[in-house]
């Protein structure tokens, strides 16, 4: 849930912050992987172990910055058409992102919790 926060953040930043998190989940998994795939563990092995919970976690993590960037959103449309789009079918859609967001994180985090640890124990 820190990252759903700081994700949201983005709203003060213009969503570069946002960006920047996304970014660097993306790098770091990467060199996780990496580093495990190094060590000799098997493609097979790490795809099970991530991609169950990774697939619905990133994409609650993408729905949340896509909030994070609306502030970005507000003021382009101020500059480019001197208009403040602040109406309820917005603010609708914004809440129904963060909601999706959240439950595909805590979806991604039982998953993790109980799906994966399963899939573990069944490789040793």
């Amino acid at each position: 849930m820190k990252v759903c926060a700081v994700l949201l953040t983005g709203v003060l930043s213009l969503g570069f912050i946002g960006m920047v998190n996304l970014a660097w989940i993306g790098l770091s998994t990467g060199w996780v992987v990496q580093s495990v795939m190094d060590a000799g563990m098997s493609w097979e092995r790490v795809a099970a172990l991530t991609v169950p919970h990774g697939l619905l976690e990133l994409a609650g993590f993408a729905m949340i910055a896509a909030v994070g960037c609306e502030g970005f959103i507000i003021i382009y449309r101020k500059l480019r058409f001197d208009d403040w789009s602040f109406s309820m079918d917005r603010l609708s859609l914004n809440v129904r992102r963060l909601t999706a967001g959240l439950l595909l994180v805590l979806a991604a985090s039982m998953v993790e919790t109980y799906i994966t640890g399963h899939i573990a124990a069944g490789f040793n």
